[in-house]
């Protein structure tokens, strides 16, 4: 009941962005007044198009071209330790003050907006290359490590955050590849600062204190009933997908900007494989309809995950495009099934528990961080991938936590 009053008010105070808001929602594909379509989370798609710009794209560009390959090393290092240490940092803080954390998630694009600083006036600065992880895993901290706890306080369910995602994904990796191609890489972390800038400054968080302090102590609550057999399903639910990703994402990672002799080329191939893979999600999601807990669709996404890595680690030939093609392969799985069950089933196990907010992303930022040092052995990264993949596939259940499954069946 908490859930579906609060996502009524926040859809009525969202009105004063109507005319923005209907934009994205045309640009989506979805109508304006919502019908019965999944209902986009606008200020998350504008947040995530400026965010995925420097995150996944533009910033170790940046390194790489002024380090090289070593220099796609460090940045990963640094990036995956500093993401985890201010996560630790925000969740413990809103743990202890509660009422803060809408005002930290709303803050979180100011870090973002400072990558501009080191983006395009000091770039010969080797201090201010190095503050660009740095800012990103600040942003990180204070945007993902909340980003659950504010919109599960709003109402929005597993295929508004879905739906978000794709759309909010696929126009950063369009803009990336736009900027790049006619301006430079500079201008394109540039642009995703001053998005991120423009959120913070003129697009009110409809979520207040009350509401989220009123909505971790209903969650405290629930959790002290919770199974224990759930939490852990929760855990290795976002160990196994934490450790893919970080396997998957270093590799194309290193393939992209640390063996190439143009940057931009980098920039402009990542973008193109991110846009594709979110239109097939996109394209999965609207026209297959496949539950979250659909077992064939977990047994095809783990087969085709391990076909995956084995074409990045080199073992059907090696062609410049096959790292690229496995990656598609694996990130458009991750998209079309692991994002949405990890959100279904791990954030509903892990909610609550311990009284740390963002738990569930701080557990995914601690395994990254534990596996990280992995990077500079790079050739054992695709096993490490398929490891996990085994893990997630027989060793956990794709189901509600057991006080939720009680509440439905009663």
């Amino acid at each position: 009941m908490y859930d579906d009053n609060s996502n009524v008010n926040y859809r009525r105070n969202n009105r004063r962005t109507w005319n923005l808001a209907s934009i994205i929602a045309l640009l989506a594909g979805q109508s304006p007044s919502g019908g019965d379509s999944p209902s986009i989370d606008y200020r998350r798609a504008a947040v995530k198009t400026g965010s995925s710009m420097i995150l996944h794209l533009s910033a170790i560009a940046l390194f790489s071209d002024a380090f090289g390959y070593e220099g796609v090393i460090r940045y990963i290092l640094i990036l995956v330790v500093a993401r985890w240490i201010f996560t630790e940092g925000v969740s413990r803080l809103v743990c202890r003050v509660p009422r803060v954390g809408p005002t930290v998630y709303r803050l979180s694009g100011l870090s973002l907006a400072l990558i501009a600083i080191p983006a395009l006036v000091v770039q010969d600065s080797a201090f201010s290359l190095y503050s660009i992880p740095i800012l990103v895993a600040l942003f990180v901290a204070t945007h993902w490590g909340l980003y659950y706890e504010i919109s599960d306080t709003q109402g929005q369910d597993t295929a508004a955050f879905d739906r978000t995602e794709v759309f909010a994904s696929f126009l950063s990796a369009m803009l990336v590849i736009l900027v790049t191609y006619y301006f430079s890489v500079e201008y394109a972390a540039a642009l995703g600062a001053l998005i991120s800038l423009l959120i913070v400054c003129f697009w009110p968080l409809e979520v207040t204190p009350e509401n989220f302090q009123e909505a971790q102590d209903n969650w405290r609550l629930e959790a002290k009933s919770r199974h224990s057999k759930s939490v852990m399903n929760g855990f290795l639910i976002v160990i196994s997908i934490s450790a893919m990703n970080l396997s998957a994402l270093s590799l194309i990672r290193i393939h992209a900007f640390g063996v190439t002799e143009s940057i931009e080329l980098g920039v402009l191939g990542l973008g193109a494989i991110l846009a594709v893979a979110e239109l097939i999600t996109y394209c999965v999601k609207r026209y297959f309809k496949v539950p979250y807990d659909s077992k064939w669709f977990s047994n095809l996404s783990f087969v085709t995950v391990v076909f995956g890595f084995l074409m990045m680690s080199q073992w059907f030939g090696d062609a410049w495009f096959m790292t690229y093609l496995g990656y598609l392969i694996i990130t458009t799985i991750s998209r079309s099934f692991y994002r949405t069950a990890d959100k279904e089933f791990a954030r509903a196990a892990l909610r609550g528990h311990g009284k740390l907010p963002g738990l569930r992303e701080l557990t995914r930022y601690r395994a990254a961080a534990f596996l990280v040092p992995l990077v500079v052995i790079p050739v054992i990264l695709p096993y490490i991938g398929i490891l996990f993949a085994i893990v997630f596939r027989f060793k956990t259940s794709l189901r509600l936590p057991s006080e939720k499954i009680e509440e439905v069946t009663n």
